[in-house]
């Protein structure tokens, strides 16, 4: 009977982490969607677009702005593709690679969620029932999110459960996981 629930337990493991990896392909998949889209902004505010803006160009603050939205979707993109990939594949690197992954939200994410908090309030009229909506989305992404994932990554059985390929010599495996 032990044995029966600690196999229906790794199963469960298995299909949370196939699971995660889809959501990470998606995610993955529509910021690079979107990172060639935005590029056609640059268009838009230049001289002769829809939505002219005076001084746009290189060295404007608006410039500025959407390269770094630019480049932060390809990296959002390439860093949850290779992730999706391997969680679907259950290979032996995602534990330390999410570990990092998520120590490194956990010590940036807070600030980026104020700045969004902030601009969204100065820049859209939002209903109380959406703010309270939009924050409570928010404050899940930075507490209860990263907290599940930390366990999860943390669990004994999950080692079971990966592939490892550590006998091909991965370079990740060279990386200790404390930041």
């Amino acid at each position: 009977m032990n044995e029966l629930s600690s196999r229906k337990r790794l199963n469960k493991i298995r299909v949370i982490l196939k699971t995660i990896g889809i959501i990470s392909i998606l995610i993955g998949a529509s910021s690079s969607i979107i990172a060639p889209i935005e590029i056609y902004s640059y268009y838009l505010f230049s001289d002769g677009g829809p939505v002219y803006y005076e001084g746009f160009g290189i060295g404007s603050f608006m410039f500025a702005a959407i390269t770094f939205q630019i480049i932060a979707y390809y990296l959002i993109g390439v860093i949850f593709l290779i992730l999706g990939y391997g969680h679907i594949k259950l290979k032996g690197w995602i534990k330390t690679y999410s570990l990092i992954l998520l120590k490194v939200w956990l010590f940036i994410g807070l600030p980026l969620i104020i700045v969004v908090i902030i601009f969204t309030v100065m820049t859209k009229s939002l209903s109380l029932y959406f703010g309270l909506l939009f924050f409570l989305f928010l404050v899940s992404l930075y507490f209860i999110v990263p907290n599940f994932l930390l366990r999860l990554y943390k669990n004994d059985q999950l080692d079971n459960i990966l592939i490892s390929d550590k006998n091909t010599a991965c370079w990740i495996y060279q990386y200790p996981e404390r930041i």
